[in-house]
């Protein structure tokens, strides 16, 4: 009976030990978990940090790469003070859109980098004509830029590129969208414009995109 008992309590101490062993490691374990979720979690707010930096310096590169400065926005709000100009997530080009009163739209592309260039996309129901009639287009971006031109302030010569599509419609046969009407000094500073683009919107409505160039600066 005496050895019976021994063997009893024998395996009660024998039990206890385990338990107090295993939960001796499940804390040593949970700890170390903690440690490694710690150290990476660390680790990782390291990487972002690096991360955004070199985006912001990638940013900052790309801006000092360019010749041209920073867009900004070019309609006189003395004269348009309902214009609303937004800097591009590169930090470097800009977009400027306005309701006219005349109810057309006007959105102005302020961009590049080794040029200074502005594009000017009107959508309007003033006019209709067939899409391939350049010389009734050419006609028209005169009219629209000649409305606008006494609200902008830009180092771009506006006036003398109307001039410059007034004469071409003299001689609009020869004449593509997209081609380069120079009229600035090349010798010192090129400038050009071109009628890029004719879209019809929707029945009454057309788009009717032209740019401004200078440069190489």
């Amino acid at each position: 009976m005496e050895i019976k008992s021994l063997l009893i309590i024998l395996f009660v101490i024998l039990l206890l030990g385990c338990q107090s062993r295993h939960n001796t490691q499940s804390l040593e374990t949970t700890a170390s978990d903690a440690v490694i979720k710690t150290t990476q979690k660390s680790n990782n707010s390291a990487t972002n940090a690096e991360t955004k930096e070199n985006s912001e310096e990638t940013d900052s590169s790309n801006i000092l790469d360019c010749t041209r400065a920073q867009a900004t926005a070019i309609l006189k709000k003395s004269v348009y003070p309902n214009a609303v100009f937004r800097l591009n997530s590169d930090h470097q080009t800009g977009t400027e859109t306005l309701d006219l009163p005349n109810g057309d739209k006007l959105t102005i592309y302020n961009q590049g980098c080794e040029y200074f260039e502005l594009t000017f996309r009107f959508e309007t129901f003033r006019f209709q004509a067939d899409t391939t009639n350049i010389k009734y287009w050419l006609q028209k971006t005169v009219l629209l830029m000649n409305e606008i031109e006494p609200g902008i302030d830009c180092p771009l010569d506006i006036k003398g590129g109307i001039m410059a599509i007034q004469y071409t419609l003299a001689d609009t046969s020869a004449y593509q969208l997209g081609g380069e009407i120079n009229y600035g000094d090349v010798e010192s500073m090129n400038e050009f414009v071109t009628l890029n683009r004719i879209r019809k919107i929707s029945a009454d409505n057309y788009g009717i995109e032209a740019s401004f160039v200078l440069g190489p600066l």
